[in-house]
């Protein structure tokens, strides 16, 4: 028999966005969260107050009072739980989503926040490392990703895609999907090439998608700079494979987006072009330019600070070796 928590949640939840009776759903899915509080659920309270968020929608009072209860009951869920439970990770991973909505819903302390994102994606990774490179699915946990599912009343099961998992992927409502990424995409993407490249060694053959083998190259190239030119270019050859998938394995995915082929393909081709002007000064003004060319298309579409900034700083000095006149001092 399901608890009248999850039976609020469940009639409530689709309302939250869709429809007209989102303010009557703020209320059920906020008492919902009350209840699960109650009975210790800190992490089923943490979704249905997540989801308030979406139902006060327009109402920025209400909208941060849900927020601070979901963030409030993630931190709760994520210390409480055992470091290797699916709640803990699930938690953890949550928790990190919440903060990051919190930076582009609400006006706080930037700085702040996104330290808190990058300790607790720091600490995600370490615990999928410290608990599960022994385990059967060590590959899964450190190299591809798992998936996690629980019913909100306290069940909880753990899938390991053969594929590499999407942690912007997630199933709303009940029973609740969450998708944790893999210790080697956690250090990529903090830069900790030591911890990526350990994967590495202890997983050579696990690197089998476009994705992974781009970022695998990646970090070689980042442990190896004498090989920078050759890595780089392997790692841009790789994401640009990273075709849309048939049909029914996008449904067994639940999702494909283009962003290896658009962003990362361009982004480490340039970085290739760069690479070899510093190993060859004389030509430095044809591999910029070439650099600059192969970013081209990447002001629009996917978007990502460090290849922003990189294609802007590029460009430019194409421009400023091709005619230096197009700058004022």
């Amino acid at each position: 028999m399901p608890s009248e928590a999850l039976q609020l949640y469940v009639e409530n939840c689709r309302k939250a966005v869709f429809g007209p009776e989102r303010e009557a759903a703020f209320d059920q899915l906020m008492r919902a969260a009350d209840l699960w509080r109650g009975a210790g659920r800190h992490f089923s309270a943490a979704i249905a107050a997540g989801d308030a968020v979406d139902a006060a929608w327009g109402r920025p009072d209400l909208m941060l009072i849900a927020q601070r209860s979901a963030i409030a009951d993630l931190g709760t869920s994520y210390q409480k739980s055992p470091p290797s439970s699916p709640e803990g990770l699930a938690a953890l991973q949550t928790l990190q989503r919440d903060l990051g909505r919190t930076l582009w819903l609400f006006e706080t302390n930037r700085q702040a926040v996104n330290g808190m994102i990058r300790s607790l994606s720091e600490e995600l990774g370490q615990r999928l490392v410290e608990n599960f490179a022994n385990s059967e699915h060590a590959e899964s946990y450190l190299v591809r990703g798992v998936r996690i599912s629980t019913d909100l009343e306290g069940e909880w099961s753990i899938e390991f895609p053969v594929w590499e998992v999407d942690p912007s992927f997630g199933i709303g409502g009940s029973p609740r999907m969450i998708a944790i990424p893999s210790a080697f995409k956690l250090f990529v993407q903090q830069e900790d090439w030591y911890g990526a490249h350990g994967i590495i060694l202890r997983h050579p053959t696990a690197f089998t998608t476009p994705g992974l083998n781009g970022q695998r190259n990646v970090v070689l190239a980042a442990m190896n700079p004498g090989r920078a030119v050759e890595l780089l270019d392997a790692a841009a050859d790789a994401f640009a494979l990273d075709t849309e998938p048939s049909t029914n394995e996008l449904v067994a995915r639940g999702g494909w987006s283009g962003i290896n082929v658009q962003l990362w393909a361009k982004y480490y081709r340039a970085r290739a072009r760069i690479a070899e002007a510093l190993q060859e000064p004389k030509d430095v003004a044809r591999l910029i330019g070439e650099a600059a060319r192969s970013m081209e298309g990447m002001e629009s579409g996917w978007h990502a600070p460090t290849p922003a900034r990189f294609r802007i700083l590029v460009q430019s000095l194409a421009k400023l070796i091709s005619d230096p006149t197009v700058f004022e001092p």
